[in-house]
């Protein structure tokens, strides 16, 4: 599909279904990165948790 095919208002749609695509994968990325946040938190209390004798190897 090329854009000089496009009219100016075909272009204009075209550009805000990409938006609203770009949106919702931002979202779902903030949302992953969030979860993978937590996860290293939990990981890092557990890490801290564990005797000395284990951590310094």
């Amino acid at each position: 599909m090329s854009l000089r095919a496009l009219s100016l208002q075909q272009q204009s749609a075209r550009i805000d279904e990409l938006s609203a695509k770009l949106e919702q994968a931002m979202q779902v990325m903030d949302a992953r990165m969030d979860t993978l946040a937590d996860e290293v938190k939990g990981l890092n209390k557990r890490f801290d948790e564990l005797p000395s004798t284990e951590t310094s190897q």
